[in-house]
C-alpha cells in the first residue's frame, strides 16, 4: 500500500521515470504492531496539536506535522483525511508542498514564543534552565526565520 505525498496526483498515462521526479510515495507499515504504534502516535500527536491551537503554551505545528508523518506510514485513509481537513488541512499540505510558513503565522510563532519563553525565564531559578529555554528560543526563531515565506 502506498500513500501518494505530492501536491500533484500520480496520472496512469505516465511512466515511472517522469513520476520520479515530480513525486514521492512513502509505503504504508504492513507490520500490525508497528502501524498500530504509528497510528497511536498520529492519534495523540493530531489530538494534542487540535489542543495547542486553544492553549498558548502547547506547540501546535510540531504535533500536527508528527500526526501526518505517522498517518502517512501507518493509515493512507487517515492521511488524506488530515490533508483534506477543513482548518488544519491546507497548512499542512502548504507545507508539504512549499516548506513554507505564511508570515503571519511566523510573526505570531514568534512573537508568543519569546513571550512565553521569556516569562519562563524570569520565573525559573536555574541559570541551567534559563540558558536551554533562551537556545531553544533563538534556534526555532532562525528556523522559523530561515523557512521560506508562503505564497
Amino acid at each position: 500500500m502506498n500513500v501518494n505525498v505530492s501536491a500533484k496526483p500520480a496520472t496512469a498515462g505516465r511512466d515511472a521515470s517522469s513520476t520520479s521526479s515530480t513525486q514521492s510515495t512513502i509505503h504504508v507499515v504492513r507490520r500490525p504492531f508497528r502501524r498500530a504504534a504509528l497510528l497511536v502516535c498520529g492519534s495523540l500527536s493530531l489530538a494534542l496539536g487540535i489542543l495547542g491551537i486553544f492553549v498558548p503554551l502547547l506547540p501546535t505545528t510540531c504535533f500536527l506535522l508528527i500526526a501526518a508523518w505517522c498517518y502517512a506510514r501507518s493509515s493512507s485513509r487517515l492521511y488524506d483525511r488530515l490533508m483534506q481537513a477543513r482548518w488544519i488541512g491546507g497548512y499542512l499540505r502548504r507545507y508539504r508542498d512549499e516548506r513554507a510558513i505564511p508570515v503571519h503565522v511566523k510573526i505570531a510563532s514568534v512573537v508568543m514564543m519569546w513571550i512565553t519563553i521569556g516569562y519562563s525565564v524570569f520565573v525559573f531559578p536555574n541559570v541551567l534552565i534559563r540558558a536551554a529555554l533562551l537556545l531553544t528560543a533563538g534556534a526555532v526563531t532562525w528556523h522559523l526565520y530561515r523557512l521560506p515565506a508562503a505564497k
